[in-house]
């Protein structure tokens, strides 16, 4: 069984007040919506790896079953652009995944270089197992918001995720310099 956390969602006045003190730019309400990104994405971590414990299953292997399972075959980079997880561990869940028999890994066709995952027959039936256990009782959590809300929570959050992807492209684009 996991830990499930209880902690709140919201970071405690106290504390924003604290850094209020000191450091003269901080936001406090910036530090309360990725507190309460980062958390609600814990809750829903350990609520899926709670119900799909009686599987023998985390979140996150259920994650990589689900990216193979839509995809049929799909290379280990493929699937850490769509986890958004590094390469090492990819290569770290695929061997697990592969250890229990699970997945299979075969040469891609056309590169050489690369694999191509594709699930076993074990892997198919465990994960169509798994997607009832997961995704059956996501309606009913998600019922405190009407599809509307849904829909523009959703907006909100790629458009968030959008500017974190920007200020990260803008951080890694090398200064130009000055002509000598």
């Amino acid at each position: 069984m996991t830990r499930q956390r209880t902690g709140a969602l919201l970071i405690p006045e106290e504390h924003l007040e604290k850094h209020r003190r000191r450091f003269a730019r901080f936001k406090p309400l910036n530090a309360q919506v990725l507190f309460a990104v980062r958390a609600l994405a814990q809750r829903i971590n350990d609520d899926a790896t709670e119900r799909l414990g009686a599987l023998g299953l985390t979140a996150r292997q259920y994650n990589y079953l689900s990216v193979i399972y839509v995809e049929e075959s799909v290379t280990p980079n493929e699937i850490g652009t769509l986890i958004h997880t590094a390469n090492p561990t990819v290569t770290s869940m695929l061997n697990a995944l592969e250890r229990d028999g699970l997945i299979v890994r075969e040469a891609h066709p056309e590169d050489g270089r690369s694999s191509v995952v594709t699930l076993t027959p074990r892997g198919k039936s465990l994960y169509e197992k798994a997607f009832q256990l997961h995704h059956d009782p996501l309606e009913e959590t998600m019922a405190v918001l009407t599809t509307d809300e849904r829909k523009k929570l959703v907006d909100v959050l790629v458009r968030l995720g959008d500017s974190f992807a920007e200020a990260g492209k803008q951080k890694r684009k090398k200064p130009e310099r000055a002509s000598d």
